[in-house]
């Protein structure tokens, strides 16, 4: 990362000279999302980075060995807007290729206004050319894997 990181509401830019959307404020929910997450099922974590494009490597207390990785995502309406979840279709091939390669799952977690639920990435999705137009930038667009929601485990934690 280059200057800027960690300031809130300042972008940073990673290798691809892409905008960095993790604000301090985005990491600290991401934070809750998977401490809640793994004191529900009594393990730990390490984030992990961004090459692996997941967020974090869910490991189990005593052995530290990997339990499954996972992407986490906080948005800011309830569950049931949208019949779909979406990530970049470059991400979920990537969790796919990394379960391939590693013998562990990836897991995407939404957390909702109202709900927290995951799904695996290994499940099935549409494609669609789509994302995100709110930022104004030009990258936050194209191809998009859309998981149904009524597909997501909902972790009541």
């Amino acid at each position: 990362m280059y200057a800027g990181q960690g300031k809130l509401g300042v972008m940073a830019y990673n290798r691809k000279n892409r905008a960095d959307y993790e604000t301090e404020f985005h990491l600290q929910n991401e934070t809750d999302v998977i401490e809640r997450i793994c004191n529900h099922i009594g393990a730990d974590y390490k984030k992990i980075p961004f090459t692996y494009r997941m967020d974090f490597a869910v490991h189990k207390l005593v052995t530290k060995k990997i339990w499954f990785f996972l992407e986490v995502k906080v948005r800011t309406f309830e569950m049931n807007r949208y019949k779909t979840s979406f990530v970049n279709l470059d991400k979920a091939t990537a969790a796919r290729d990394l379960t391939r390669n590693t013998g562990m799952p990836c897991y995407l977690a939404v957390q909702w206004k109202d709900r927290l639920g995951t799904i695996d990435f290994n499940e099935q999705f549409t494609v669609e050319y789509g994302g995100r137009f709110d930022r104004g930038d030009s990258q936050d667009d194209g191809i998009v894997a859309h998981y149904d929601v009524d597909k997501f485990t909902i972790l009541n934690i």
